[in-house]
């Protein structure tokens, strides 16, 4: 039993918590995602919780501009965007969040996955 278990763990893909916090309008460290296949950045406070987007890190070009966008519409009155984007492979910076006004903090946790 516990070689088979052995060997599903060395099955999986290595994932780490790279961020945890409140990240909005701003630029955070974050350790270096060159190494990492994916990430999925989780946002969305209160009501919008529970989003989240998968990004193969390959397809990041580090630019200090909005390049990535996560957004629900719910209905004419109940949406909400985050745009953010990686001037670097150690950054990270939360170009805008709007819930009708710019307002609460977006991004709660970035995983970083090693397939």
């Amino acid at each position: 039993m516990t070689n088979s278990v052995d060997e599903l763990n060395r099955k999986l893909p290595a994932c780490n918590e790279i961020y945890t916090g409140v990240a909005n309008h701003a630029q955070y460290d974050i350790p270096d995602i060159t190494p990492y296949d994916l990430l999925v950045i989780y946002g969305g406070p209160g009501t919008y919780a529970n989003t989240s987007v998968v990004i193969p890190v390959e397809s990041i070009v580090y630019k200090d501009d909005g390049q990535f966008a996560l957004g629900v519409h719910q209905s004419s009155t109940t949406f909400w965007e985050l745009e953010f984007n990686f001037p670097t492979s150690t950054k990270i910076n939360i170009a805008n969040y709007k819930n009708q006004s710019w307002t609460t903090p977006a991004i709660r946790k970035i995983l970083a996955v090693k397939l």
